[in-house]
């Protein structure tokens, strides 16, 4: 799928970017793994799980794939693997979302943000109605960057929740964000 990328915040050299979503529990165990290697070398484990590192691939595998979540890698045209998103806790046409990139795709990450929550805000079942109204998020009031990112996709600060985000490595909580995007936040900024 193509994603226009007319952007002010994306470089004017580029005018599309080809992505394609593959479902993680559809994916063998040469994709999992070498993504958990890449993982691993960019040294993003205690990044994303910073409640609690993923101690080796088989625990990663297992949280990957479990009935819990839906998560998906976002490929670029060539086949690499460039980012990993899950679904989570629903609440009627609402999903929370988070998003993990690897190094090397850094550059890209609003242009593949901008793909996922386009192609989940704008998906529509048999019947033609929307599969989902809003995506919602938390992040960590520590993590200026992913703040940044996902306010660049469109995401509305909501609210911010005291010690809602327990860091492992420190054994402190701290305070969480709440974000939300809805299809017309996406509109507004076309």
């Amino acid at each position: 799928m193509l994603l226009q990328a007319g952007r002010r915040s994306l470089s004017n050299n580029l005018s599309y970017y080809s992505y394609q979503t593959l479902w993680a529990k559809q994916q063998n165990f040469e994709v999992l793994y070498t993504f958990w290697k890449q993982f691993q070398e960019d040294k993003l484990n205690p990044v994303l799980f910073f409640d609690g590192e993923m101690a080796d691939f088989a625990s990663f595998r297992m949280w990957l794939t479990a009935k819990d979540k839906d998560a998906r890698f976002v490929a670029g045209a060539d086949g690499k693997i460039k980012a990993l998103y899950w679904l989570n806790n629903p609440l009627c046409k609402s999903v929370m979302i988070h998003f993990c990139f690897l190094r090397d795709a850094f550059c890209e990450q609003e242009a593949v943000g901008l793909y996922v929550v386009k192609s989940l805000l704008f998906c529509k079942d048999t019947k033609g109605d929307y599969v989902l109204s809003a995506l919602y998020g938390l992040t960590p009031k520590p993590y200026r960057h992913a703040l940044a990112f996902i306010q660049k996709l469109g995401f509305r600060l909501a609210a911010e929740l005291p010690e809602a985000c327990f860091f492992a490595c420190k054994n402190a909580y701290k305070s969480g964000i709440v974000s939300i995007l809805t299809r017309e936040q996406i509109r507004a900024r076309e």
